[in-house]
């Protein structure tokens, strides 16, 4: 599947062009999954960009995985090339 773009003139690199529920769907997602983070007790305000990224990651995932949305079962969060990320 491919995600429909146009390139943009500034950058020259493509933008995504989503629809605005799909928008809506990954912020919210984003959302859920930072408050989970935020509350984890060892994640602190000097943690590096790797690690507080592979945190993010797996909250999203973990906020999919417990249907708390309609879209749970359409959506899922890909794999990072972050040291650890599952």
């Amino acid at each position: 599947m491919r995600l429909p773009s146009e390139t943009s003139a500034v950058a020259g690199r493509p933008f995504i062009k989503l629809r605005t529920e799909v928008a809506y769907s990954i912020m919210q997602t984003l959302m859920a999954a930072w408050q989970l983070v935020r509350r984890q007790p060892g994640l602190l305000a000097s943690a590096g960009e790797v690690e507080i990224t592979e945190q993010v990651r797996d909250a999203m995932r973990n906020v999919l995985n417990s249907g708390q949305f309609a879209w749970s079962k359409t959506m899922f969060v890909l794999p990072g090339t972050e040291s650890r990320s599952e």
